[in-house]
């Protein structure tokens, strides 16, 4: 069965396999334009010389429905929820069916069976069976279109837990807790109120990452008090430190995908860590006409830490996880110029007023 659906998958949506799919498409269209052999005198059908021509200009006919509907009926008003000019356009495309239905049921078939009760079932049924293959294409793109989704979906779902549990296993784990604790239990004896004022941001540091990241949208605005709860243990945590995070146009209406920006700025503060000179990650939020966009920019030490086999992997799971989400309304650069890392991360938004 996962053979066969893997199989399934990739006709319905590889390009690969568009040749096929356009081939299978064929299998209604010819079965339909062989009433164009229709007999006349109660046979099935004749499959005279005669007769191609108009069998010929039948299956064109077909064919140029068929393919109107999937590339211009369909995506122009159908997903677009111009329901009416669809149906319209529908009926329209099949008229000069019934048109030339009407006229052999009235100069050819009408003399045979004598009867307009017969000639009228005929056309109706003619006409009808015109119209449902001329909407057969936009069932078959909508399946396709709703089968993509539901693709589209299962693998963001899988990128979004693997991209949390990374955060959960990385970014606070238990080697982080203990430098933390540490620090709180020097500054309890000198300065308690800064403690306490530590404790409470690491207390809500550790609810998001186990509580509001689970969402499937937050606010921009708590994600990025996050990121500064997180900055701020950092800067606790180590001498010469220092960050800012810059907004502008950011209002309460704006959501994203929780732990979209965590992993840059991890990163960011990862690699910068230098013991000798000072180190710094600058932070920038804009917003501006529905256009969100991020950067991100660190120092980077005199002397360059030496890779490990996890390098980079988190950067290519968000990678992946912002094309799955944004598709093409995303772009993300990378660059490593003048001893500056930068991050910059444009999405298009829809704002919630």
């Amino acid at each position: 069965m996962a053979t066969f659906d893997s199989f399934f998958n990739k006709v319905l949506f590889s390009g690969k396999y568009r040749i096929v799919r356009h081939l299978l498409f064929q299998l209604p269209i010819f079965m339909m334009s062989l009433n164009a052999f229709g007999a006349a005198d109660g046979r099935i059908f004749d499959f005279s010389r005669q007769n191609v021509p108009q069998w010929l200009i039948m299956y064109a006919y077909l064919l140029t429905c068929w393919y109107v509907n999937i590339y211009i009926l369909t995506p122009r008003f159908f997903f677009k929820d111009k329901i009416l000019k669809f149906t319209i356009s529908t009926i329209l495309l099949s008229l000069p069916f019934g048109v030339l239905k009407v006229l052999s049921e009235v100069f050819v078939n009408y003399a045979v069976h004598n009867s307009l009760i017969i000639s009228s079932i005929n056309v109706a049924s003619s006409f009808l069976s015109m119209v449902l293959l001329s909407v057969a294409p936009t069932s078959l793109l909508l399946f396709r279109r709703t089968a993509l989704q539901n693709l589209r979906n299962r693998e963001l779902q899988a990128a979004t837990a693997q991209t949390e549990l990374k955060m959960l296993k990385q970014q606070i784990n238990p080697h982080f807790l203990f430098n933390m604790i540490n620090n709180v239990n020097v500054l309890v004896r000198r300065e308690p109120a800064q403690a306490s004022a530590l404790l409470y941001r690491l207390e809500d540091l550790i609810r998001y990452q186990f509580a509001d990241s689970r969402r499937e949208r937050v606010n921009l605005l708590t994600d990025i008090q996050f990121l500064r709860d997180f900055l701020d243990l950092e800067q606790v945590r180590r001498t010469g430190f220092t960050y800012k995070i810059d907004t502008d146009g950011i209002t309460d209406g704006v959501e994203v995908p929780p732990l979209l920006f965590i992993p840059f700025v991890e990163n960011a503060v990862k690699h910068n860590s230098d013991g000798e000179n000072g180190s710094w990650v600058n932070i920038s939020f804009c917003l501006a006409d529905g256009l969100l966009t991020f950067v991100c920019q660190n120092s980077k030490p005199a002397v360059a830490p030496v890779p490990t086999k996890a390098s980079g992997i988190g950067l290519k799971n968000i990678s992946r996880r912002l094309e799955l989400l944004y598709n093409n309304r995303h772009t993300l650069s990378i660059t490593d110029e003048n001893g500056i890392f930068t991050v910059r991360l444009t999405i298009e938004l829809k704002i919630e007023s």
